[in-house]
């Protein structure tokens, strides 16, 4: 697509093909992915605020670096045709996307921390009753869980979410990121952290490696 004189969007599009998550990394800081099932795509990507507008940390704890045992898109459609609260996750995913999108445009960590968590535990359980059942976490990944929870609940603005895998994805406030590193760091089982804050954009790089 490069000189192809596309858009960010209609980037998004092509990037979309292959997964949501290469649709949102053509736009730095929040994005939102959103299905648009009357319009000329079936979804649309927009930036809902630039990094520097919020600029949260994300901390990785590693808990199995080896490749996972099922995938995320065979887990995926494993889980649509299988489980029983397949249909209820896909109903109830619009009003978390209404929830986290004002989160973000109000920059309210407590509310946004907690529909990411109530979605990510959603996910997992609707996983979790599929046939085969699909585990991804580890007795590592639980401990992390835990540990993140005991740190907001002692006042440390910080959150999880869990992809379809086992690591753990501390998202917290600037002020937080130190101690939550630690503490995470610190648990047996985890292999390594890594610390982020949010990316910018896709760009074009020139010369160099």
């Amino acid at each position: 697509a490069l000189g192809a004189g596309l858009d960010r969007s209609e980037l998004a599009g092509l990037a979309r093909q292959a997964s949501g998550s290469a649709a949102r990394s053509l736009f730095g800081g929040f994005v939102e992915l959103k299905l648009t099932p009357d319009g000329p795509n079936p979804t649309e990507t927009r930036q809902l605020l630039e990094p520097s507008a919020w600029p949260l940390r994300v901390l990785v704890a590693v808990t199995d670096p080896g490749p996972k045992a099922v995938g995320s898109t065979e887990g995926m459609l494993m889980t649509e045709h299988t489980s029983p609260y397949y249909p209820a996750w896909v109903e109830s995913s619009p009003a978390d996307l209404s929830e986290a999108r004002l989160a973000v445009q109000r920059c309210d960590f407590e509310a946004l921390a907690d529909v990411s968590e109530s979605s990510c535990l959603k996910m997992h359980a609707v996983m979790l009753s599929a046939r085969p059942g699909l585990v991804y976490w580890n007795g590592t990944t639980v401990e992390c869980i835990r540990r993140v929870r005991e740190l907001r609940a002692s006042g440390v603005p910080v959150f999880f979410t869990v992809d379809a895998g086992p690591q753990v994805k501390a998202v917290c406030l600037p002020e937080g990121s130190e101690r939550v590193e630690r503490e995470l760091a610190a648990i047996p089982g985890v292999t390594g952290m890594i610390a982020s804050g949010l990316g910018d954009g896709a760009r074009v790089v020139k010369g160099g490696r």
